[in-house]
């Protein structure tokens, strides 16, 4: 009897270590969780010689010009910016769909609070951008997704750095006053250009950072109460919210 429980033991022992992330200590091998490889990142940028695989959402891209030669995927546990040598990334990886990257031969690598996966460097970037001609060697597209990637509900209070380039919704804010009337982006020499204004809930203040390149940079700041969706990122040495897919909407 001692000798059949001692084997359970082991077997449960075995299928333990097997468990891709668990706490058993041992390596896992695989589909990892994204949080799990931007645990890697200990150096600036980190070489990914494992066979690793992560598997999410896209949440951000240049759909609308939010973002330039860059794709935000996000699965339960995080997110991460995906450098891409494109500059229509929503034509090969739309926007909402699933994807699969196999991570051998990339690098993840760190600019403040945001985590890159690109590339090896070849300069003084933490990776390079992905070159368009080899990106399906990395990256599997799954388009059935029809409906739009959930955001997470989140107050302004409680955006963290455990929320940088997760995909949130806050509701029942408002750009601040001394911002009325103004535009996404502000003009110089007639041209547009990247831009912060701030929204709030009446006790907490959040920066909302917009590119230059968005397609609706010019759209004059709604009024009233708002929802906004989009990615949390490290912008100028602070936390700022990203509008995705020109989501502000009246509420």
């Amino acid at each position: 009897m001692r000798r059949i429980v001692l084997f359970a033991n082991i077997c449960a022992l075995m299928m333990c270590g097997c468990a891709v992330d668990g706490g058993s200590g041992t390596e896992p091998e695989g589909v990892v969780s994204i949080a799990y490889l931007k645990s890697l990142c200990l150096d600036r940028s980190v070489a990914i010689t494992k066979d690793f695989v992560i598997e999410g959402r896209v949440t951000a891209n240049d759909r609308m010009g939010e973002l330039k030669q860059m794709f935000v995927v996000e699965d339960d546990t995080a997110g991460v910016i995906v450098e891409v040598e494109c500059d229509d990334i929503n034509s090969l990886i739309p926007l909402y769909s699933k994807v699969s990257i196999r991570c051998s031969g990339l690098n993840i690598g760190r600019v403040g609070n945001n985590f890159l996966l690109g590339a090896p460097p070849t300069s003084d970037y933490v990776v390079n951008r992905i070159e368009q001609r080899s990106l399906y060697n990395y990256v599997s597209v799954d388009l059935s997704p029809t409906e739009p990637a959930e955001p997470m509900l989140c107050s302004i209070g409680d955006v963290s750095l455990g929320h940088v380039s997760k995909y949130v919704r806050i509701e029942r804010v408002q750009f601040i006053d001394e911002e009325q009337g103004m535009m996404l982006c502000d003009v110089v020499d007639e041209d547009y250009v990247n831009s912060i204004r701030h929204i709030t809930d009446g006790c907490d203040t959040l920066r909302v950072v917009t590119s230059a390149t968005t397609r609706y940079a010019g759209m004059t700041l709604p009024e009233g109460e708002l929802r906004c969706c989009g990615v949390i990122e490290w912008y100028e040495d602070d936390l700022a919210l990203r509008i995705i897919n020109r989501h502000i909407q009246s509420m």
